[in-house]
């Protein structure tokens, strides 16, 4: 099935916007089109299909008209069942004040029946979503599709709602990862530093350097930070403004959360005001009221609250499955770049990605591995990181072995052996034994004769499971 607006449709709406004159949609088009592909893109260029194809028009009566947000408005046909009998495959929106079709879908064929006792009809209802900036003033429509139609708007609200509320009480009302939205001053440019952090529990993610302009030094930084709907999702958006934004509702009953992130000197000097460490998250210069509200964790605080450090490394007592909530098994699993384990690994250092060999390929980004190439986990080892670095492997060795036989060829070369060392007569003097009388004798060393071996050299150990802490 697919839909579009029509260049007409496209045309109109711009045309009215800019004449601030309503546009008026008061009817769907259903026809059954010989031979339509529900599958192809929509004809743009489309306009009503023949009327031998038309097989029913539906005025839209006004309580079948609602918005959704400023960008997004809906139409809804109800066809009972005293209507009928026909198919169809193609449905238009269309103005007859403006004798235009505005949008159009293509679905596959419907079969709608009317009620002719004792059969019963069926009863068909079909929504047509309008999105086009400013679309809700073009087309005046004034009520909420929420209070005509069944969704489940309030439903979804209320678990983003919760989920915000549960962040916060995990991060407090602000907590920045690494360098994550960090200004600096890069060549002359003020930039802001991809990472990851939450703001009122929004989680927000830059996923590559953003460049900013002040209007005029000194300034101070804001994000104004909320929730917003994109299509049918409401997505996390984080804007720069220079000027305290505050905490505020939007026009489309949206909160915003402003959070201050740096102040620049006349000189250009960058001071970081971001959340962290063991700082109040937000201290006293954006919301100091808040600093009361629930609880301000310190970065310690917070620390304990989800158990350890974001990139943290341990030996686990428990299956991989059974890992605790946050925990990864470090097997260099990869990971989609905009998850949120994804977004973890982003927040991580430079210099720690590189050393445990951490690597953004193709939108994927992978856990540490620290398991050798025949499936045998590493042993951990403190090093310096000086004359060794830190996440680099060293290959399995033992200690040097030497050694040294005498012996007097005049006389008898060996008769027995002990322990790791073995005699093989290849020759006899008479006597069955090896003797230097012009006969061979041959010492073998095998390590497995007097200690256990194995394919690796290895203390006696007992199993744990690798793992690295991501928070999510």
């Amino acid at each position: 099935m697919s839909s579009a607006i029509t260049n007409a449709g496209e045309a109109l709406l711009a045309l009215h916007q800019n004449l601030e004159t309503p546009l008026v949609i008061d009817k769907f088009i259903v026809a059954n089109v010989p031979g339509l592909d529900p599958t192809v893109p929509v004809d743009r260029t489309e306009g009503k299909p023949g009327a031998e194809y038309v097989v029913h028009e539906y005025t839209i009566p006004a309580e079948n008209k609602g918005y959704i947000n400023p960008n997004q408005v809906v139409y809804s046909m109800l066809l009972g069942s005293d209507i009928g009998d026909f198919d169809f495959n193609w449905i238009g929106l269309y103005s007859s004040a403006d004798d235009a079709v505005i949008a159009i879908t293509y679905c596959p064929t419907l079969n709608k029946k009317k009620t002719a006792h004792p059969v019963m009809g069926n009863a068909i209802t079909r929504n047509f979503m309008l999105e086009y900036s400013g679309v809700q003033d073009v087309t005046n429509i004034t009520v909420e599709a929420a209070t005509w139609q069944i969704d489940f708007t309030a439903r979804l609200k209320g678990i983003d709602e919760r989920e915000r509320l549960s962040n916060r009480d995990i991060y407090g009302p602000a907590c920045f990862f690494g360098d994550g939205y960090l200004v600096i001053d890069d060549a002359g440019a003020f930039k802001l530093q991809p990472g990851l952090a939450y703001v009122e529990g929004i989680r927000i993610k830059l996923d590559a350097a953003q460049e900013i302009t002040p209007p005029a030094l000194p300034a101070e930084v804001f994000l104004d930070v909320a929730l917003q709907s994109q299509g049918s999702d409401r997505v996390a958006v984080a804007s720069v403004v220079y000027a305290d934004p505050g905490d505020y509702m939007d026009g489309t009953n949206g909160n915003h959360f402003g959070q201050k992130i740096a102040a620049i000197a006349a000189d250009r000097t960058a001071t970081d005001l971001r959340p962290m460490g063991g700082e109040p998250a937000r201290q006293d210069h954006a919301h100091p009221e808040k600093s009361d509200v629930g609880h301000t964790h310190t970065q310690e605080e917070i620390a304990g609250l989800v158990m350890a450090e974001i990139g943290e490394l341990r030996l686990m007592p428990f299956r991989a499955e059974h890992l605790p909530p946050g925990w990864y098994v470090g097997n260099g699993d990869q990971y989609a770049d905009d998850s949120a384990q994804g977004g973890a690994l982003l927040s991580l250092s430079a210099e720690y990605r590189a050393d445990w060999g951490i690597s953004l390929a193709g939108g994927l980004i992978n856990v540490p591995n620290l398991f050798d190439v025949d499936g045998n986990g590493y042993f951990l080892r403190p090093v310096d990181g000086v004359a060794r670095q830190i996440g680099s492997i060293q290959g399995d060795a033992i200690r040097e072995i030497k050694g040294s036989i005498t012996t007097n060829f005049s006389d008898l070369l060996f008769n027995s052996s002990s322990g790791a060392l073995s005699v093989e007569p290849l020759g006899t003097g008479g006597n069955g034994l090896a003797t230097g009388n012009g006969h061979d004798s041959t010492v073998n060393f095998k390590a497995s004769d007097a200690v256990p071996t194995a394919s690796e050299n290895r203390p006696i150990n007992i199993g744990l499971t690798p793992a690295i802490y991501l928070g999510v």
